[in-house]
């Protein structure tokens, strides 16, 4: 299986560019130095300057993407449109993100995805690759209907492939599924994918939101899920 799954967290990876992108914007906004410092020092006081509307809206204004790693960017966008629909949980915010980070910034390719074929395989797969390839398929579902709805609605109308709701259903319950699994547990994912599996129509709201107002993603790469 790949790595992605060990690395499902954008706000442990920030770069150093990261800390001095957001050095600087409060830098701006009049903070201190003395006080950055100290909201620096530990994991929940850089959450709190993570979470602040002033660095939302630098990032969002930025004209080089450059100046800030995709994970910074991913994760202040989504943490941000989350809340705006109710979605509290950074642990949610940050799975989320990562999802992004991977599909979207590295353009990794989720191969076609169809639901018979999904089914199919994991009939046919051992325990830990019936794991994998579930995530697969949801964590494929939640960027193909929160970033590209519009693909979903195209299929379903000039082909009759499945709807909108067929996939926020069908994701959800992979989602459930994957977090009961034991190697949900042994990679730190259990409590989030079962928080998504039941927040996953807030979610796919959220990134409709964020794809709507916030940025312009071109599809990279053909994907069917059918």
């Amino acid at each position: 299986p790949s790595m992605y799954y060990h690395k499902t967290a954008c706000r442990v990876r920030l770069k150093p560019c990261d800390y001095e992108f957001i050095h600087a914007t409060f830098i701006r906004a009049g903070e201190s130095e003395e006080t950055l410092e100290t909201l620096f020092s530990d994991q929940a006081s850089r959450d709190l300057l993570l979470d602040d509307a002033r660095l939302f809206q630098e990032i969002i204004d930025c004209p080089k993407l450059l100046l800030f790693s995709p994970s910074l960017y991913f994760y202040v966008l989504v943490r941000h449109v989350f809340l705006d629909v109710g979605l509290e949980g950074r642990a949610l915010a940050d799975y989320v993100a990562a999802v992004l980070e991977h599909f979207l910034s590295e353009e990794d390719n989720p191969k076609n995805l169809y639901w018979v074929d999904f089914c199919e395989s994991i009939e046919r797969g051992n325990p830990t690759d019936c794991f994998y390839k579930t995530l697969d398929w949801a964590n494929a579902a939640l960027l193909m209907t929160g970033v590209f709805p519009d693909f979903i609605a195209q299929r379903e109308q000039r082909r009759g492939a499945p709807s909108l709701d067929f996939y926020e259903s069908a994701a959800a319950s992979c989602y459930r599924m994957a977090g009961g699994h034991s190697m949900a547990l042994e990679l730190n994912l259990n409590e989030v994918l079962a928080m998504l599996s039941e927040a996953f129509p807030l979610a796919r709201k959220g990134l409709n939101a964020m794809r709507d107002r916030l940025i312009f993603i071109r599809q990279p790469w053909p994907l069917d899920l059918e």
